[in-house]
């Protein structure tokens, strides 16, 4: 077992990340995907608020599907990758090889599968 306490994720990116399961993250982008993560409305509302021609959120980037079905993701760091869809919600954590990454394209399976 390692001591992640030892270890200051903020060295490499701003926000500092931090370390979780793949089962506690998706349960994370369930209650995300209920609103229920923050007690005002209004926080939730302005982290899904498109900033920009990015279409990224206050950390998630936003999509739709062509049939107008709302999606969020948002790549972590190693390999890892939160994608919930709150009208059905459904949130789906996983990861992958960090070293030959093809989120992307994954992500592309991933609607084929659950949106279409």
């Amino acid at each position: 077992m390692n001591d992640m306490n030892q270890i200051h994720p903020s060295m490499e990116f701003a926000d500092g990340g931090f370390v979780t399961t793949t089962s506690d993250l998706n349960q994370f982008g369930l209650a995300l995907s209920r609103g229920q993560p923050f007690s005002d409305h209004q926080t939730l509302k302005q982290m899904m608020a498109p900033q920009g021609k990015a279409l990224i959120g206050l950390g998630p980037f936003i999509g739709e599907t062509e049939n107008g079905i709302e999606y969020f993701y948002h790549f972590g760091h190693w390999g890892v990758m939160l994608f919930v869809v709150p009208s059905k919600q459904l949130a789906i954590a996983f990861t992958i090889n960090q070293g030959e990454a093809e989120y992307a394209q994954f992500l592309e399976e991933i609607l084929e599968v659950v949106l279409f």
